[in-house]
């Protein structure tokens, strides 16, 4: 994780002076490998991430090779004058992938998708041409059988987080740029983005399962892939097949509005859902850091290639098929204008102005939560000189604080309360951080804040944020699926589409917002966010939504 270290000047601990950087150098010698490592985690997904975002800024990267965190830099002794560090060692023998094997693993995983696209197509033109209906989807699932739903939500979730802290490593080994290696990440959601319109139409055609499946196989063939890459582009490639593959994450939430008919018991079960994130989150950022350091990036890819293994033998012999009779009565003979049929679910997605609102929702609660990823890491190095390991901790305690909290409080309540009450609760919370959000970028601006007060108060308004995210998320599901049975597989990949697209422009301009105004231009873009959500909120969605009947 040099890239903390370098972009950000010797900023938060570099002012310590020679007797600060022995004390340090004293402490690290005395600290077991084990523990050292732990401690160094969150660092590296710090700067990970920074390195990422100054790569695809366009900003100076760091030299290859300084991939310790600034701590470590810092503690290292300096050399005497004349005497040239030494350079660091290169991959051990073997640690360079392979293009064969590149090749085999993804053509392997297409050829297999494919193969389950065919057989799932037949499937249904048979089922179609002998006239038969879909069976009514099971009322309830075991224990398992939810458990693989949620796995697979999950590992569609934490793919990044365990990728981040990674990043200086794979800069170095494949001798390569930071920008390559940020690509990389991108190119992985903008292809999720494109899965998930795509992987939602196919659930509606060929059902939950085959999506499941044809999902983890690209996850897990493309994993591999990025296992053995030999360059930075082969990581590219494998990367965006990868990408593609994550999104059959998002067709979770349709199973759930399958098998669940009562909306209480729908919010709880996707607060227990959101609590396997929020825990999720974080263990990936320690997870990947730590197992970066001791068995190598590789290794790491080849742990999520197991994991997506694991989430297509369950979807294979453990998941029912959850898709209603509906989604194919109302699919305007699909077996013969497939397109046309696509054409007709997406507009009974988007033709209620309750959906609407729910999408537009979707995108700015998801909004703020990309800007702040875009831009706090930055503005705290680079405006307060914060440690980067201050700043990894202060990131970490965001899906903490914001999202499990909130998830364990809607679990508990068991449905008891209806979810546009549990909505306006945290859009209420919302507004407070709105009003902080203008209040403390004011102060910022004229400087009437000191440096540690202001950081505080940005904190205040990022948990604030995501606490009215995690109050919101499960009832706004919820909500927007409840009239949507018939296409709820389409709407799932619909909204998550819009929610990758366009929430990661809109966060764009806090980006370029913090670096105009820095901290003032950073709270009053998360305040803009905001602002619009309220809008829409108590402007739309608060105002035309009326619960179905019993």
């Amino acid at each position: 994780g040099g890239a903390g270290g370098g972009a950000g000047g010797g900023g938060g601990g570099g002012g310590g002076g020679a007797g600060a950087a022995s004390e340090e150098a004293a402490l690290l010698t005395s600290t077991p490998d084990g523990i050292f490592e732990l401690l160094n985690t969150c660092p590296r997904f710090a700067s990970g991430m920074r390195m990422v975002l100054t790569a695809l800024r366009g900003e100076p990267e760091v030299p290859r090779g300084a991939v310790q965190s600034r701590w470590q830099e810092e503690a290292s002794p300096t050399p005497p004058p004349g005497e040239a560090r030494k350079a660091a060692p290169g991959p051990p023998p073997g640690s360079r992938g392979d293009d064969v094997w590149a090749t085999a693993a993804l053509g392997a995983g297409l050829l297999a998708a494919g193969a389950e696209v065919v057989y799932s197509e037949a499937t249904e033109r048979r089922r179609r041409a002998r006239g038969e209906r879909l069976p009514f989807p099971p009322r309830h699932l075991t224990a398992t059988a939810w458990s693989v739903v949620i796995s697979i939500d999950v590992l569609g979730s934490v793919s990044t987080d365990l990728f981040i802290p990674l990043v200086p490593i794979v800069v170095e080994e494949l001798d390569t740029s930071a920008f390559a290696v940020a690509m990389s990440l991108a190119v992985g959601w903008v292809l999720r983005g494109v899965g998930d319109l795509g992987l939602g139409v196919a659930a509606e055609r060929w059902g939950r399962v085959p999506v499941f499946v044809i999902g983890s196989l690209l996850y897990s063939t493309s994993a591999i892939a990025c296992s053995v890459a030999p360059t930075a582009g082969w990581l590219i490639l494998a990367r965006a097949v990868q990408g593609f593959g994550e999104a059959n994450s998002d067709i979770s939430t349709a199973v759930m509005r399958d098998v669940i008919e009562d909306t209480s018991e729908r919010v709880r079960m996707n607060s227990v859902r959101w609590c396997a994130r929020s825990i999720a989150l974080p263990a990936a950022i320690l997870l990947g850091g730590v197992l970066g350091a001791s068995v190598g990036w590789r290794n790491v890819f080849l742990l999520m290639a197991l994991w997506g293994m694991l989430n297509l033998a369950g979807a294979f012999w453990v998941l029912p098929e959850t898709r209603p009779p509906e989604a194919s009565a109302s699919a305007l003979a699909a077996e013969e204008r497939p397109f046309a049929a696509a054409a007709w679910q997406v507009f009974a997605v988007v033709k209620s102005t309750t959906s609407c609102a729910c999408i537009w929702i979707f995108i700015f609660l998801f909004a703020g939560v990309y800007a702040t990823l875009s831009t706090l890491p930055l503005a705290y190095e680079d405006f307060f000189g914060l440690h980067v390991v201050v700043v990894a901790a202060l990131l970490s305690s965001v899906p903490i604080v914001g999202l499990l909290f909130p998830s364990v409080f809607l679990a508990a309540l068991s449905g008891s309360v209806p979810p546009i009450e549990t909505m306006k609760v945290g859009m209420s919370v919302q507004l407070l951080a709105v009003a902080f959000a203008f209040l403390f970028g004011l102060l910022a601006r004229g400087q009437f804040l000191p440096p540690v007060v202001c950081v505080v108060a940005t904190q205040l308004v990022v948990w604030l944020m995501v606490s009215a995210l995690g109050l919101c998320v499960s009832p706004l599901e919820t909500i927007f699926l409840e009239p949507l049975g018939h296409v709820a597989g389409l709407a799932s990949g619909l909204v998550a589409l819009a929610q990758t697209l366009i929430a990661c422009a809109l966060c764009l301009g806090a980006v370029v917002a913090t670096e105009r105004w820095e901290m003032t231009g950073m709270l009053w873009a998360l305040g803009g966010v905001m602002v619009c959500c309220q809008l829409v909120f108590w402007g739309v969605l608060a105002r035309t939504y009326e619960p179905r009947p019993s």
